[in-house]
This record gives structure tokens, sequence and C-alpha cells, in this order.
């Protein structure tokens, strides 16, 4: 059998999948963000725009401290927290309103290691009732909608101390790793603080994501082109589609000899 028609029909393969990719891929995906419940792929993955540059720290001091009647003032932690998340930005603001209390943490890093398992940080001191994916509406036409991890804690010492908190991730290419985290302390139920954190989560998220439309392929945009664009599109796939044929055609002819 003659390699070197073997050898053309791999590359023209492994060329024809290399531009089908870059067609289909979003023709300006590296403005996008990437937010997901984990900092792994996961089926809940969102691709959106920011009116915020969370990797930088005044920009994400910009965000409103007054957001539907809910009023916020920056907190900060001990020393030793910062010594041990090394993140780049962190970002604490508790909020109020109608009696209730948010607590609202933006981490931006670009160490993996800045991001601790929640679930591990609060088990500490609280017990975990229960978790969850929730589906949380957002006030924008180009996200209506995000996916948050949801955890129910009862403090170890004393049930009667119970907690709701919310995280989720955001990515931007292979800059960096935003985390926000809004925790609720509940003073009825957990339904009734869940809800709480819903809104907050909804309003502050309806700020932060722009109203944009769904990033369409790069192919959509050549095809924009007319006459053009079809001819860029024929002379793409023609160079693989020639190595994959003529491989073909020497490999029969071997075989027929």
């Amino acid at each position: 059998m003659s390699l070197k028609a073997q050898f053309l029909i791999l590359g023209g393969v492994i060329l024809l999948t290399f531009t089908l990719m870059v067609l289909f891929a979003p023709s300006n995906i590296a403005s996008y963000v990437v937010i997901d419940v984990s900092l792994h792929t996961t089926p809940y993955r969102l691709i959106g725009k920011t009116n915020y540059d969370f990797n930088n720290a005044s920009d994400i001091e910009r965000l409103p401290k007054r957001i539907d009647g809910w009023g916020g003032d920056d907190f900060s932690y001990p020393k030793r927290v910062y010594r041990v998340l090394q993140a780049k930005i962190l970002l604490s603001r508790e909020y109020t309103k109608n009696g209730n209390l948010i607590l609202l943490d933006i981490i931006n890093s670009d160490r993996r290691k800045s991001f601790h398992d929640p679930k591990i940080c609060f088990s500490v001191r609280w017990n975990i009732v229960k978790d969850e994916v929730v589906n949380v509406p957002v006030k924008t036409e180009g996200i209506n909608h995000i996916y948050v991890n949801v955890l129910y804690l009862s403090n170890k010492k004393d049930p009667r101390k119970r907690l709701v908190a919310m995280y989720w991730f955001m990515f931007k290419g292979s800059e960096s790793i935003t985390m926000f985290r809004v925790v609720g302390f509940v003073k009825n139920n957990y339904s009734e603080t869940l809800k709480v954190l819903e809104n907050f989560t909804s309003d502050l998220m309806g700020l932060v994501y722009k109203n944009v439309e769904k990033p369409k392929p790069l192919l959509y945009k050549i095809v924009s082109y007319g006459f053009t664009g079809y001819l860029i599109i024929a002379t793409v796939f023609l160079v693989p589609t020639a190595m994959i044929g003529y491989g073909s055609f020497e490999l029969r002819r071997k075989l027929r000899n």
C-alpha cells in the first residue's frame, strides 16, 4: 500500500476537520465570556458579554452599591484569607434590603488554586443539608438566565443558624477565572432565602451582562460578503478535498496493480 496516498488522505481529513472547526466557531469569540457552574465544562455552560472587565480591579469596583433597593458596603476579610487565596482581585460587599443581608464575593485570579471548592470550605463549620443547580433569570436579551450552584447549610454547633450560598464561574479565554459567590442568612426557611438570593442575583447579573446577539459562526460572516464569500469557502474546502480525493485515487490504483 502507498504510504504517500495514506498520508494524503490522513492529512486531508485533519485539514478538513480543522477547516470545519474554524468556520463554525463564533467569529468574535475572544470578546465573549463563558459562564459555568464548574471550573470544568458542564452541560450548564453559557456564552455572553459583560459590561465590566473582571480582570481589572477598578472596573469591578464600579459595580453599583445600590441595586433595585439594595444598599451595599465594602468589607474586608482577615489578612490570612487573602494570603491563602492569592487572588489577583477580591471584591467583598454586603448588601441589605428589607432586613435581608447578602454577602457578595467576586474573586478573580489566573491561578486555579485560588478557587477552593466552596463545599469543602463551608464544611469546616457548616453541614451541607442539600446542594443543587438552579436556573436564575437574568434581565438581558443576550443572556436571559444563568445556572448557579446552590448550597443549603446549617451550622454544626448551632443548627438554628442556617445559610444559603450560591456560586458560579466565568471565564474569558485563557486570561483568568472569576468566581461569584452570593450568601444569604436564613430568617424563616431555605426556600424564602433562596428566592431573595435569586432576585438579587437576577438584578446584579442584569447589570453585568450586555444585551447582545448570540455569537454567529465565522461561516455566517464570510457568506455575508456574497460571491466573494462563497469563493473563499470553496477555496478553503478545495485543498483538503483534493488531498483526500487524490489520495483515495492513488490508493485504489495501487491496490489494483
